[in-house]
């Protein structure tokens, strides 16, 4: 039994160029048909001669930099106090990942920019009622 997964227009149209190709057709009908460049019929065309299919390779993924007890560690940290700047939060977990790193996991995450409001500190000058 074979798996019923969609193909993407591009994946469709490489499959198509490759079969004009084997079929030996002009490569101007293939540009004027498909509506392709003529950088793309060279570029396919050289995949073919190195390998015999044209889909696009699986590209193999960087591990995660974050796993999931940072994330776990960088949740709590800041339930405590939400006003941290990423920076703060690289520093006081001392996570092997950049400041940059950690805030884009905080915007995945859907955690939003916070600042304090501005209120005036309270000295003994301000709670007294005169």
């Amino acid at each position: 039994m074979v798996k019923n997964t969609p193909i993407s227009k591009q994946e469709r149209k490489r499959q198509d160029f490759a079969l004009l190709l084997r079929c030996k057709v002009d490569r101007k009908k293939i540009r004027r048909e498909l509506n392709i460049s003529e950088d793309t019929i060279i570029r396919v065309k050289k995949a073919m001669s190195h390998r015999r299919s044209v889909s696009r390779r699986k590209g193999s993924k960087a591990p995660k930099k974050l796993i999931q007890t940072h994330k776990t560690r960088i949740y709590h940290l800041l339930s405590q106090n939400p006003f941290l700047s990423c920076t703060d939060i690289q520093s006081r977990l001392d996570l092997p990942v950049s400041a940059e790193c950690v805030r884009l996991h905080l915007i995945k995450s859907g955690f939003c920019r916070r600042r304090p409001e501005p209120k005036l500190a309270l000295t003994e000058n301000t709670n007294r009622l005169d």
